[in-house]
C-alpha cells in the first residue's frame, strides 16, 4: 500500500502554513528536496522516523499539528510491525474516568510529540492516587499512534519480592515474539535484544508499580521511537537525572 495520504496532505499543509516552500524545508530538515516531494506527493510508502521528526522541528508547528503529523507517519509502518501477533497489553481503561486534566494533558504531549530523544514518563504518588488509572486511560487515548503495540508489565515493585530485571526482560522479550529458547540468561545480553527490538518501532511500553530505578532501567529503550511510561510510589529521581524522564506526581 502506498498511501502518503494523511501525512502527505498534512506536510504539505504545515509547510504551507509556515510560509515555506520545498527547498527552504529541505535546508532546514536535512533532507533532500526530492525526499521532500515524494513524501508530499504519498510516493514514501514509509517515511522514516527519524526523518518525520526532522521535519517536525523544521516546521516548528502547533502541538496539535505536530502530534497529527506523527500519528499519520506511524499509520504507515511497515506490515511487518503490524502483524497478528502485535501486542495489545493495556488493561481495560476506566469508562468514568475524571480529573487529572493537567496531568493528562502532560502525558498527552509526551506521548504524541516526543522529540528526538528517548521519551520516559515516571508518573509518581502515594498509593491510591490513580496513577496506574491515569497510565492506562492516556495509553487508550493515543495508542492508534503505536502501530507497533503496547506492552504491559506489573512489575510489583511494592511486594516482598518485586519482579527482577532478568525476569522483566524475560517476559517483555517472549511478549515481543522470541522464543524461549533463544532468550539469552545473562540480563545484560537480555537487555541489549530488548533495545535491538525496539529500533525503529513505534510501541508504548507501561511498567507498572516500580520498586526504584535499578528495576527499570534495564528496561528502557536506547533509541527514540518507543516510548515508555512508568508509575511508582516513589519519584525515582535518577531516572530524570540520568535518563531525562519526566516527572509527572500525583496527589490524593
Amino acid at each position: 500500500m502506498n498511501d502518503g495520504g494523511g501525512f502527505g496532505a498534512l506536510l504539505r499543509q504545515a509547510r504551507l502554513a509556515a510560509g515555506l516552500t520545498q527547498e527552504e524545508l529541505a535546508e532546514r530538515s536535512g533532507l533532500s528536496v526530492r525526499a521532500l516531494s515524494d513524501l508530499e506527493r504519498g510516493r514514501s510508502s514509509h517515511p522514516h522516523r527519524r526523518s518525520v521528526e526532522l521535519l517536525v522541528k523544521a516546521l516548528n508547528p502547533s502541538e496539535t499539528t505536530g502530534a497529527r503529523l506523527l500519528t499519520a507517519a506511524r499509520r504507515l509502518t511497515p506490515q511487518r510491525e503490524r502483524s497478528e501477533s502485535t501486542p495489545a497489553q493495556l488493561p481495560a481503561d476506566l469508562p468514568d474516568f475524571t480529573g487529572r486534566a493537567d496531568e493528562m494533558a502532560t502525558l498527552t504531549e509526551l506521548l504524541t510529540d516526543p522529540g528526538p530523544a528517548p521519551a520516559i514518563a515516571v508518573i509518581g504518588g502515594a498509593g491510591g492516587t490513580g496513577k496506574t488509572a491515569l497510565a492506562v486511560h492516556v495509553g487508550h487515548r493515543v495508542r492508534h499512534a503505536f502501530p507497533a503495540g503496547q506492552l504491559y508489565l506489573n512489575l510489583h515493585g511494592t511486594d516482598d519480592q518485586p519482579m527482577t530485571a532478568a525476569a522483566a526482560l524475560g517476559r517483555l522479550l517472549r511478549d515481543l515474539g522470541v522464543a524461549a529458547d533463544a532468550i539469552p540468561g545473562d540480563t545484560d545480553e537480555r537487555a541489549s535484544l530488548y533495545r535491538t527490538l525496539l529500533v525503529d518501532r513505534w510501541l508504548l511500553v507501561l511498567l507498572d508499580n516500580a520498586r526504584d530505578a535499578e528495576q527499570v532501567r534495564p528496561l528502557l529503550p536506547g533509541t527514540p521511537g518507543s516510548l515508555v511510561v512508568i508509575t511508582s510510589r516513589r519519584q525515582l529521581p535518577g531516572l530524570t537525572a540520568v535518563e531525562g524522564a519526566h516527572p509527572i506526581s500525583l496527589d490524593l
